[in-house]
């Protein structure tokens, strides 16, 4: 993600709702946005319906924020929750835990706000609302999440709302389980 709040503010309101199953075209596209502001579309292997599988499916594996834009013809008092509200923000998350500080957290695995709407505290908002439902749902005490090494509006953005870098971690992957689960499982030593 570039920088989502580097621009100055509009008039416009917009509102954060949790995602859902009919979301999930918009949450492709904008996770999508993401992937070619840091030119790695080809890294980009998710679809509508893998984020429909795994974020909404009967054990969903992450959970899912939107920012919309609120309409004018709306009463302020109530949500743009319909699909119809246009999707400007996206924030995906999940629980996390620390051995080390023995405490739960929230892992944030997206944040992507459109381009034209940075600087409107979107992104903060979507952070923000990560943070209160990670308190609520796994009473977590943290946010943590990685971001590209090439993504300096990211990281600034990211250090203006408190996160530091951890210079005692490296994020490392392993792509397929086919090696590892062909290992015998080894008897514990006598």
């Amino acid at each position: 993600m570039t920088d989502p709040d580097s621009r100055p503010p509009t008039g416009s309101t917009f509102v954060v709702r949790e995602g859902r199953i009919d979301d999930v075209d918009e949450l492709y596209r904008l996770v999508g946005l993401l992937a070619d502001s840091l030119d790695d579309r080809h890294r980009y292997h998710s679809t509508p319906s893998s984020f429909a599988r795994y974020g909404f499916g009967d054990r969903p594996m992450f959970q899912t924020l939107l920012a919309c834009e609120e309409s004018a013809d709306e009463p302020a008092d109530e949500p743009a929750d319909e699909p119809t509200a246009a999707a400007i923000g996206a924030c995906t998350y999940l629980p996390d835990f620390s051995t080390w500080l023995a405490r739960p957290g929230v892992y944030i695995l997206d944040l992507v706000v459109e381009q034209a709407h940075r600087g409107r505290g979107i992104g903060s908002a979507l952070l923000a609302e990560a943070a209160r439902q990670g308190r609520e749902r796994w009473d977590a005490d943290y946010l943590i999440l990685a971001v590209d090494h090439d993504n300096h509006g990211g990281v600034r953005f990211y250090e203006r709302e408190g996160f530091e870098a951890d210079d005692h971690s490296r994020v490392m992957i392993r792509r397929g389980l086919d090696g590892v689960l062909d290992q015998p499982a080894r008897p514990p030593s006598r």
